[in-house]
């Protein structure tokens, strides 16, 4: 796994890492941050970054506010392919994420998410959406102050359940206190 580092300047400079993953390789955002972007892959390497093809990729943005809010509680949720594979409690945001090619190569599953309790922000859930890429390769971010809570892969299926396209998915959320 590769990380890579990019500041943004402004009166809140907030740092964005973006991993990069193989096939089955689980990526994790480093204490201190929040998943906020992902990008899967059919049964090729279609995420481009940094002029070299990966599995999947996953950008983490800087945000203590929420990770320092997290509980104790962090678990991997588990999809198959074309799932809508999403943090399972209501409060829950996600700080990292497994893809597949064509195979179960998430400890045999097609995707993994893993998602950490918060313990008093809440989700709004009603601020949730999916978003949804027209190819694979594509890399999708949550817009702003909007967070990861679930992604969905189809390996080399496309299909209809992770959306139009059938290319894979995002789905992002916002916080309240």
């Amino acid at each position: 796994m590769r990380i890579f580092v990019s500041l943004f300047a402004s009166s809140f400079a907030q740092s964005i890492l973006t991993l990069t993953g193989d096939y089955g390789e689980f990526l994790e955002c480093p204490y201190g941050y929040v998943m906020s972007g992902y990008c899967s892959s059919g049964n090729k390497k279609d995420c481009d970054y940094n002029n070299s093809n990966y599995s999947h990729l996953i950008e983490c943005k800087e945000d203590s506010r929420i990770t320092l809010d997290f509980a104790d509680r962090c678990y991997w949720a588990y999809g198959d392919f074309e799932d809508l594979n999403k943090c399972l409690g209501p409060d829950e945001l996600a700080v990292g994420a497994c893809s597949s090619g064509s195979n179960s190569d998430c400890n045999k599953n097609a995707s993994a998410i893993h998602c950490c309790a918060l313990k008093t922000l809440t989700v709004n859930q009603s601020s949730c959406a999916w978003d949804y890429p027209s190819n694979y390769g594509e890399f999708r971010k949550c817009p702003q102050n909007k967070w990861a809570r679930g992604v969905c892969t189809v390996g080399r299926w496309a299909s209809e359940s992770c959306g139009g396209y059938g290319k894979g998915a995002l789905y992002c959320c916002s916080t309240t206190n």
